[in-house]
């Protein structure tokens, strides 16, 4: 039988620390938990360069890499310097083709140079928001009576099959 502990090397995502793992209860007698804190980029760093940094605090061979949100992208990278036993993401994404339409809009506006990306996708919610509500007034103004008969849900169910049967995409 095998008595060599198995090291579990966690990493929180940018806006956790390692509290959120603090809950994480395995027998001591079967593993060794270590928490790997988010070191200061450098200058014109690049994410692979990032991981290898990241990486030196894995002192185990055979380890286990536990990744949350953004630290499941880092242990991802983290993974090409190691000898991994297992690597586990939780909350992430394995690829770009995953990341999420608001951050692929930022990326492609280059909002986040000006404006933090939290801010800009609410920037986006808020101008959707608006243009639902200008088509609903549009259509309000221009259909009243309708509008007024079948109420809002049947209107606008009516508008969009409309818009869907004369529009094929």
């Amino acid at each position: 039988m095998n008595n060599k502990k198995t090291h579990i090397y966690f990493v929180p995502g940018l806006a956790a620390d390692k509290e959120i793992f603090e809950n994480i209860s395995l027998p001591e007698n079967l593993y060794t938990l270590h928490i790997i804190s988010w070191l200061i980029p450098s200058k014109k760093e690049t994410i692979a360069q990032y991981a290898k940094r990241m990486a030196g605090f894995v002192t185990e061979k055979n380890a286990v890499l536990v990744g949350v949100s953004f630290g499941g992208v880092v242990a991802q990278e983290m993974n090409s310097f190691l000898k991994l036993k297992k690597l586990i993401i939780i909350s992430s994404i394995k690829t770009k083709h995953e990341l999420p339409t608001k951050f692929k809009i930022a990326k492609n506006l280059r909002f986040y140079k000006l404006i933090p990306t939290r801010l800009v996708s609410k920037l986006i919610l808020l101008i959707i928001s608006f243009a639902f509500w200008l088509i609903v007034g549009i259509i309000y103004a221009y259909d009243i009576n309708n509008f007024l008969k079948r109420g809002f849900i049947g209107h606008f169910s009516s508008v969009c099959s409309i818009y869907i049967n004369t529009h094929r995409f």
